[in-house]
C-alpha cells in the first residue's frame, strides 16, 4: 500500500468513508497510520465492525457518526465520537443537498469482469456523498458481489484506482476550453486509457491547434513558444526569416492533415513490426494513387 495521502488530505477536511462491512479496510488503515502527519480532519464513520479506529488514533482526527454502533461505543467511551444530529433515512438527502459535506470519500467496490463497477455493500449514502467530494479514493474488493442496480454513477470520477494512482484533476466529457497547461496534460494522459487512446488525443489537439493559430497570435507569442521550445528544439535559422516561415504555415492551414495511424486496428503488431508494410502505408498516405476522372 504506497498511498500518500499528505497531498490529499486539507486542514478541516470531513472525510467519509463507507460503513460496516462496506469499510474499505486497506484504505482506512493506511489513512490512520499516516493521521499523526497529516492536518486535523474529521472522519464520519457509520458502524464500525472492523478494529480500524481507536481512541488511540491519533488526537487530530475528530470522529462523527450518526450513531454509536459496532466498534464506533469505543469512541463514544472515549469521548472522542460526535453524534451528528440527523436521521439516518435522511443522510442521502442531506448530502446531495449539500447540508452534510464531504471532502474526501474513501470507498469499497466491486468489480465486474468487463470492468465495471458497483458500489455493492456501499449502496447508500456514500455515494450523494462523493458526488459532491473533492477526492474520491477506491478501494476494489475481489470479493464483495456485483449489486444489481447499484452501479457506479459515471457522473462521479473515481480519483484513485485500485493501483493507487493518484488523479488530481478530471476534465468532463463535450467541449472545453483548455489553457496551455490542461491541453498537454488532455494529450498527455494515460490513465484509465491505452497508448492509442492517447495517440488519439494528441492527434485532435494538433488539430485544434492548426485550425486556431494564425500570423497575429504565433507573432505576439513568439518570444513565449521559442522559450518553451528551446529545451527541446534547436535551429540555425535567423529570427528574421520568421515572417516568411508563418506566411507558410498559414498557406498550410488550406490543405488537409493526413495521419497514418500505427496501430493494431491498422495492422500493425507494435511487437512485431512490418516495416516494409509501414512504408507503404506512408507512400499511400503522402502519395495517394490518382483516381480517374469518370468519363462525361
Amino acid at each position: 500500500m504506497n498511498l500518500d495521502f499528505s497531498g490529499l488530505i486539507r486542514e478541516g477536511d470531513r472525510v467519509v468513508c463507507g460503513q460496516a462491512t462496506a469499510e474499505p479496510v486497506t484504505l482506512t488503515e493506511a489513512l490512520v497510520a499516516q493521521a499523526g502527519h497529516l492536518p486535523a480532519f474529521r472522519m464520519m464513520v457509520g458502524p464500525i465492525f472492523s478494529d480500524t479506529f481507536s481512541a488511540a488514533c491519533a488526537p487530530n482526527i475528530s470522529f462523527q457518526s450518526y450513531g454509536v454502533i459496532g466498534n464506533a461505543r469505543r469512541l463514544a467511551k472515549a469521548g472522542r465520537l460526535d453524534v451528528i444530529p440527523s436521521n439516518y433515512s435522511a443522510f442521502c438527502a442531506d448530502f446531495a443537498s449539500r447540508r452534510h459535506r464531504a471532502d474526501v470519500v474513501l470507498v469499497q467496490l466491486a468489480e465486474s469482469g468487463d470492468g465495471r463497477l458497483s458500489a455493492s455493500l456501499s449502496n447508500d449514502y456514500v455515494i450523494d456523498a462523493a458526488r459532491g467530494a473533492r477526492v474520491v479514493i477506491a478501494e476494489i474488493n475481489p470479493d464483495a458481489p456485483l449489486t444489481f442496480g447499484a452501479e457506479w454513477p459515471e457522473d462521479v470520477p473515481i480519483h484513485a484506482d485500485e493501483t493507487f494512482t493518484t488523479v488530481a484533476e478530471w476534465i468532463p466529457a463535450g467541449e472545453q476550453h483548455l489553457d496551455g497547461y490542461h491541453a498537454l496534460w488532455y494529450a498527455r494522459s494515460r490513465h484509465g486509457t491505452s497508448d492509442y487512446d492517447r495517440m488519439a488525443r494528441q492527434l485532435q489537439l494538433q488539430e485544434a491547434v492548426l485550425a486556431q493559430f494564425n500570423a497575429a497570435n504565433v507573432l505576439s507569442k513568439f518570444q513565449e513558444i521559442a522559450a518553451a521550445g528551446s529545451q527541446v528544439v534547436k535551429t540555425d535559422v535567423p529570427q528574421g526569416m520568421l515572417g516568411y516561415f508563418v506566411d507558410l504555415a498559414s498557406k498550410t492551414k488550406e490543405l488537409p492533415i493526413i495521419d497514418v495511424p500505427l496501430f493494431p486496428d491498422n495492422g500493425v503488431d507494435p511487437e512485431d513490426p512490418d516495416y516494409d508494410y509501414i512504408r507503404q502505408l506512408v507512400q499511400q498516405a503522402v502519395f495517394p494513387p490518382e483516381t480517374e476522372e469518370p468519363a462525361g
